[in-house]
């Protein structure tokens, strides 16, 4: 078994040189399948009001909740996003880096349990509901559905070194401005409990 070490002289040295990730494309999924498109981009919308903000993430449950299927995964996604790439550019290339330890070969990240409780698994997308407009000038729709499966990604560069990588990521918004580029205008939003004590705050800080 391998012991990783957290002694100070192991984590002080210089980090590696990583370049700003750069983004060549993007995709969107939905309870349909994969679209080599922004079709579920969403934009930023701020509350009027950010001292009095009261949001019910209840609103609409279970009637218009679609729970995730859970089919296919990430490499599925990015390996089709590649497909597409070559078929409108053939003339571009592309590599696949997979590591190979103790005989067992890497390629994706193992997802995540979800909660068993749809209803909390409803509420982080149903924040992003009041939070997001289809357009720029648009208003937030809190009476549409709330489907777990329709979600946008951007696909990026970057190295690490002399390695090249490319990946994907969830993205649940962007700022309208669009004089910020990618992926500097995409926005994460989190929910949580409410912070009771230090710990909670130390963990949600993470």
């Amino acid at each position: 078994m391998e012991v990783l070490s957290t002694e100070r002289r192991y984590l002080s040295e210089q980090f590696p040189n990583y370049s700003q990730p750069k983004e060549v494309g993007i995709f969107s999924l939905t309870s349909k399948g994969f679209f080599s498109d922004g079709r579920n981009l969403k934009y930023y919308r701020e509350p009027k009001n950010m001292q009095n903000v009261h949001l019910d993430l209840n609103q609409g449950f279970p009637e218009k909740f679609v729970d995730w299927k859970g089919e296919g995964g990430d490499l599925d996604h990015i390996l089709k996003w590649i497909t597409e790439a070559k078929r409108k550019n053939p003339s571009r290339g592309w590599k696949l880096a997979v590591t190979k330890f103790n005989g067992t070969w890497y390629i994706s990240h193992v997802p995540e349990q979800w909660n068993d409780d749809p209803r909390t698994n409803c509420w982080g997308h149903k924040f992003e509901q009041y939070m997001t407009a289809d357009t720029a000038e648009g208003e937030p729709n809190i009476e549409g559905k709330v489907d777990l499966n329709e979600t946008f990604y951007t696909v990026v560069t970057s190295k690490l070194n002399s390695h090249s990588l490319l990946f994907s990521a969830e993205v649940d918004g962007r700022v309208p401005d669009d004089k910020v580029s990618p992926p500097t205008r995409y926005v994460e939003m989190k929910t949580n409990k409410v912070l009771r004590n230090q710990n909670d705050k130390r963990n949600f800080d993470r």
